[in-house]
């Protein structure tokens, strides 16, 4: 995993294309994956009892109800989290998904990056912040998030946006929101916690005014800021998180990493973390809190963290016996397999766990999927349909699955055709949480017949032919809007030039670590070049590529590297 050692830095500086989380929304289920927990506030005043909802969480909902109805929806969740301590959180207002969280990141990011290079003052021993506010426009955010800003985009933007200013947090414990600066757990009473203290989003009615002239603002609460000017975040690279896919949770699972590996003091040489998987369900969160739900949630983001290089396997505790133990855990390996931890925790679980896969060697990939579903009575006019229909592979994998059942049961199968064609219309057996083996066999197998598929510096090369060849097409035949954005580039970046190369001139000047000067010289290097070349500089293309990236939509190089993947 990419990892900033930043407790062991002497000179810190915030740099461009960087950004932070604040530890208190890696700590805390602050955001809601599934609408499924919302409660009326009726429904949840006649449960109190029965889900021990504190008195003072009581008297806030007797005050809610002064000014709200009682079907009014909130977000009740009371845990204990890995420490031992109880916490209980009272949601309400409005309720910010993890797409608001999405966007939260992007606020921030985009604050910290209007502000860059942000120096460290050794003697108050905090970075030089000092505002809690920003002007920005919907596009510049919608840019810095690699989104293309359209009818249906721009209206979710603001409808989040406007949620975020609005929900507002209730805790009666004070083990919720630390606040760094005075080194205490706010009391968060009747009132309640807010994100953003005031937001201002401007629209314009005419058509022929631009959105990217149309100045929003936003106030932060003061907290946030503070928390980041004292250091208490965790670096977090906006390219690696809005590269992850929006859906489900893994950006949410991405942060929780980062977080485990920042809060256990954990470094670069980091093998694996071993978390309870019910305090991550509680984290994150996870909805409902059932073992098999939070399993097949995690599966899936963790499958896509893995596709992004961030960690190379995982395995549950609870699926193996490690020194004669099951544990309701899951261990997540950034360097080497599963099979290589297991082997460092116990060697003699790796040899259970091959002699529970013998079977693993029985498999064979099936020579004509046609025959094979003719030979489980699938008909001719349906194994034409599901042939079009499903991806080879997954067609393998099911085939091999049905075998299996079949050897498995006592009596023999009567519509062996019908479990599968059942099977692959719902997607009901998860064979990657029941069948692992027959997964894993599957998958190596297609690795064995795809090793002609490009590297990863090939698949780079034809990404940049695409995007130049998509550039000079944009070129061509938007000369207007070209010279638009052109011009646009050049007044921004000239506007603070600069101060922004006295700035990195002063940081190089008191810098010590050898690493930070050569990237403060990079920068500094690109300012320089970009004053005596202006649109011929490299800064100036490498802004002008992403402009023209968001307004035609094209693909980010994730994207592109999975479609490749697709057609082989």
């Amino acid at each position: 995993m990419n990892k900033i050692n930043e407790a062991d830095k002497k000179d810190k500086v915030i740099f461009n294309n960087s950004s932070v989380l604040d530890i208190n929304f890696i700590e805390n289920p602050m955001f809601i994956s599934s609408i499924k927990e919302a409660i009326t506030i009726g429904d949840l005043g006649t449960k109190c009892e029965k889900l021990q909802v504190s008195e003072e969480i009581k008297n806030i909902l007797r005050k809610l109800l002064e000014s709200q109805s009682r079907e009014s929806l909130v977000v009740y969740r009371k845990w204990t989290d890995s420490k031992g301590n109880s916490k209980e959180l009272l949601i309400a207002n409005s309720l910010p998904t993890l797409g608001c969280f999405d966007i939260w990141n992007g606020l921030i990011g985009l604050f910290l990056n209007k502000l860059t290079p942000i120096a460290y003052d050794n003697l108050e021993k905090c970075f030089n912040i000092d505002i809690y506010e920003m002007e920005f426009t919907l596009y510049e955010l919608s840019k810095f998030m690699g989104k293309s800003l359209g009818g249906y985009t721009t209206e979710k933007l603001k409808e989040e946006l406007y949620t975020l200013c609005n929900s507002t947090y209730y805790s009666v414990e004070r083990n919720m929101i630390f606040d760094k600066k005075n080194n205490e757990y706010l009391h968060i009473d009747e009132k309640g916690f807010s994100l953003i203290w005031d937001l201002t989003l401007n629209s314009r009615k005419d058509k022929s005014e631009s959105s990217k002239d149309s100045k929003c603002k936003v106030v932060f609460n003061k907290v946030i800021i503070e928390n980041i000017k004292y250091e208490y975040f965790k670096y977090l690279k906006p390219n690696v998180y809005f590269a992850l896919p929006s859906k489900g949770i893994v950006r949410r699972l991405y942060t929780y990493i980062l977080g485990s590996l920042y809060n256990t003091n954990k470094t670069e040489n980091t093998i694996y973390l071993k978390r309870n998987y019910f305090v991550i369900g509680n984290k994150l969160p996870l909805y409902p809190l059932q073992r098999s739900k939070i399993k097949e949630k995690l599966n899936i983001a963790l499958k896509h963290l893995i596709n992004n290089g961030i960690i190379t396997d995982y395995f549950y505790g609870d699926e193996i016996v490690l020194n004669n133990v099951k544990e309701d855990v899951l261990y997540i390996v950034f360097k080497g397999t599963k099979e290589d931890v297991i082997t460092t925790l116990d060697k003699n679980a790796l040899k259970n766990m091959l002699n529970n896969k013998e079977e693993n060697n029985l498999l064979e990939i099936p020579k004509d999927i046609r025959k094979e579903l003719f030979h489980i009575g699938v008909t001719e006019n349906k194994v034409n349909e599901i042939m079009q229909k499903y991806d080879k592979w997954k067609l393998i994998q099911y085939i091999l699955w049905i075998k299996e059942k079949a050897k498995e049961s006592d009596k023999k199968p009567t519509n062996l055709a019908g479990l599968l064609i059942y099977a692959l219309q719902t997607d009901t057996f998860k064979l990657e949480l029941t069948h692992e083996y027959i997964v894993d066999f599957v998958k190596n197998e297609k690795a064995k017949l795809n090793k002609n598929t490009l590297t990863e510096e090939q698949i780079r090369e034809k990404y940049e032919k695409y995007i130049d060849k998509e550039i000079s097409k944009f070129m061509k035949e938007e000369d207007f809007i070209y010279e638009m954005f052109k011009e646009n580039i050049l007044t921004v970046i000239a506007s603070t030039l600069d101060q922004k190369i006295t700035q990195f001139k002063m940081i190089y000047n008191t810098c010590n670590n050898e690493n930070d000067k050569k990237s403060i010289q990079k920068q500094l290097d690109e300012l320089i070049e970009f004053k005596n070349n202006k649109e011929e500089s490299q800064l100036f293309k490498q802004h002008i590529k992403k402009e023209i990236m968001v307004y035609r939509g094209l693909k980010d190089f994730n994207h592109f590297k999975l479609e490749i993947s697709k057609t082989k």
